[in-house]
């Protein structure tokens, strides 16, 4: 088992203090946007960045694709059905493909890679998976998160591409990718027209829902009702899955 993170790192922000890795600021327009919803959801809490199985009512939000926010339930068979309820298109997007943190591109060839989550998740992927994918020759993408020990057992196991070259640079010069439901590259992958499988984790990730659509992405890319938001459109944008939000709400959902 890969070694839990908080054991070893007083924070993700001083691991990547220490590895020379930053992070991106958040997309232009984001606490705006996220001020609006939380005024426009009927008083519902909406957390950042958490991914825990909870209800229907109860939100969290993160960045996404660089330039947009990603609004959710933390009940993902309800995102699930919200995303599968969009009957139509309603918008146009095109991603901003850049790094999520400011890192050098990968001078080798790629061919297949696995998508590690850091040293927080690392532990929930079993190793089994490296090894039989390590003997098709594929790479490990390792976080930027990710602390020493944990490199050091990945390297036991498979060739890695440190966490300081860029995942998304990684993934374009990539033949197959596979990617767990806390990571936005398998999503970005399949945007690029690549081959993706999703490593499964003990419990569902940030993206689960997205990931759990991921042969539709065309169609809840261009619709706010997926819980993906234009920061140039915020308010449309969030107004258009609230709407959506309270016309399914109480739609009978198992698990939620």
């Amino acid at each position: 088992m890969m070694n839990n993170a908080f054991n070893l790192i007083d924070s993700a922000s001083g691991l990547l203090d220490r590895t020379g890795v930053v992070g991106s600021n958040y997309p232009s327009g984001f606490q705006k946007a996220v001020d609006y919803f939380q005024a426009r959801n009927g008083g519902r809490k909406s957390q950042y960045d958490l991914s825990y199985e909870g209800s229907r009512d109860e939100f969290v939000h993160t960045p996404i694709f660089n330039e947009m926010l990603y609004i959710s339930t933390t009940s993902n068979d309800f995102n699930t059905h919200l995303i599968e309820s969009i009957a139509n298109k309603t918008r146009h997007v095109e991603l901003c493909l850049k790094p999520k943190y400011l890192q050098l591109d990968y001078p080798g060839s790629v061919g297949e890679v696995i998508i590690m989550p850091g040293s927080n998740l690392m532990q929930e992927i079993d190793p089994t998976v490296l090894k039989v994918l390590a003997k098709r020759g594929a790479k490990c993408k390792l976080h930027p998160i990710t602390c020493r020990l944990d490199i050091s057992l990945c390297k036991e196991r498979i060739e890695i591409i440190e966490g300081h070259f860029s995942g998304v640079d990684v993934v374009s010069k990539s033949t197959r990718v596979h990617a767990a439901d806390s990571s936005e590259l398998g999503l970005i992958a399949k945007y690029l027209g690549k081959e993706v499988t999703r490593l499964y984790l003990r419990r569902p990730g940030t993206y689960c829902a997205l990931y759990d659509n991921i042969d539709q992405m065309d169609t809840w890319l261009n619709s706010a009702k997926s819980g993906v938001i234009r920061m140039d459109h915020y308010k449309e944008d969030i107004d258009e899955y609230l709407e959506h939000y309270w016309r399914h709400h109480d739609d009978n959902v198992s698990l939620y």
